[in-house]
Formats: structure tokens, sequence, C-alpha cells
């Protein structure tokens, strides 16, 4: 039992490990994006005759957008993004030129931004809930472990364990989900030792001895 309860500890030291950063802009992983920018000249909205380009550049350094024209919706530029191209997590550097000859004043510039993608498009936490849960669930196990007529707690302890876990791998949460090792990591480890807390049980040779000693009528037994 004691390296049971090592391995929880490490699981638990693993999954809370992991920091983020503030952003800008938070969207989800591998979902349709509609990014738009307001365009603004001498204090007034860009003209019909404003041009935006932006550039996004993803987490590893590729070129998600090189350059590309936005679409002018007079107070604000716009372009789509399909749920193909948001296909890393983390933090996409993302620059915005625009030009408008007709306006007030023939003026250019720029907006420079971060994007992050996260596996739920929510803004991350430091600690997040999700991290709560398997605190839970490793709690319940342990609980379980120490007090046999709890038993029980290890059983549903491994189950939540198991659905996080499966819940970090897709859609995931913060900087975590199947296409990053940590998330691998996590959710894949957090799943494998719910589902072993989970079935261990009811194959434990101890469990089953009792059991079949409650089921004996004396069929098995001999009398003297």
């Amino acid at each position: 039992m004691n390296n049971k309860l090592i391995a929880l500890v490490f699981v638990f030291v693993l999954i809370g490990s992991f920091v983020v950063a503030e952003i800008e802009l938070t969207i989800p992983f591998n979902q349709e994006f509609d990014l738009k920018r307001p365009c603004f000249n001498n204090e007034t909205f860009c003209s019909a005759a404003a041009v935006c380009n932006v550039t996004i550049i993803y987490p590893d350094g590729s070129i998600l957008t090189n350059n590309q024209q936005m679409t002018n919706q007079n107070s604000f530029h716009n372009v789509t993004l399909t749920n193909f191209n948001i296909s890393q997590l983390g933090i996409m550097p993302t620059i915005v030129v625009c030009d408008d000859p007709g306006g007030a004043v023939n003026a250019s510039g720029k907006d420079t931004f971060e994007i992050e993608v996260t596996g739920d498009g929510f803004k991350p936490n430091v600690f997040p809930i999700e991290f709560s849960i398997f605190i839970l669930g490793f709690i319940l196990i342990a609980t379980g472990k120490f007090k046999e007529d709890l038993g029980f707690f290890v059983t549903f302890g491994g189950m939540i364990l198991m659905v996080i876990g499966v819940v970090t791998l897709y859609p995931g949460y913060s900087g975590l989900n199947y296409s990053t090792l940590q998330g691998q990591v996590v959710g894949i480890g957090g799943a494998g030792v719910g589902f072993y807390f989970m079935i261990e049980r009811f194959f434990s040779r101890d469990k089953q001895v009792d059991h079949f000693d409650q089921e004996d009528d004396g069929r098995f037994h001999d009398n003297d």
C-alpha cells in the first residue's frame, strides 16, 4: 500500500506543477474562431478604403497567417480561423498592420498582441478547478485505503480520476490536452491510475476470499 500512496503523491505533484501567464485573448482549441480588431484613424473609424493584414505565428514558431488581408467591416476588420488552423495549444504572437488612404488622414498603424489557445477556451488559472477534482479523487482513494469499512471510496475516487483524466485529454483545459506531452502524461496517468483503483477492489485476493466465505453455505468444508 505504501508504494501505491507514493505513486499517488507523485501524480499529484506532477499535476500541480503547471503554471500559466496572463494573456490578452483566449480561444478554444480545434474550434473555428472569428478574430475581430477595431480600426481607427484620427480618432474615428477607418474608411472603406482601409486595408488591414494580419500575421499570426504558432507557438512552435511556424506561420499560421502571413500578412493575410482581413475583411473590412468599416468599424472593424476580421479574419476567420478554421478549426484546422487552431491546432496547437499555447501562445500565438499576432500583428495587425493597417493602411487607410481614404481617411481624413492618410495614415497607417499596427496592433501587436498575443492569443492563447487553451483546451476549453477559458482564460487559464494557476490552479484549474480540474486539479481540485483530481485532489478529491486522491483523498477518497487514500481514505478508502486507510479505513476498510469505507473501501467503496476507493472505487468512487478511481471513477473521478478516470473521468477527469479523459477530460484532460479532450477537450482539455488551460494548457493541457492530448496534443501536448504534459496533457498526455496528466490525462493518461490520471485515467490509468483511476481505472486501476476503480477495478482493484473487485479483483483483490482478500476481497475474493471474503466474498467466497460469505457465499459458502458449508458445502465446501469438511464436517468433522
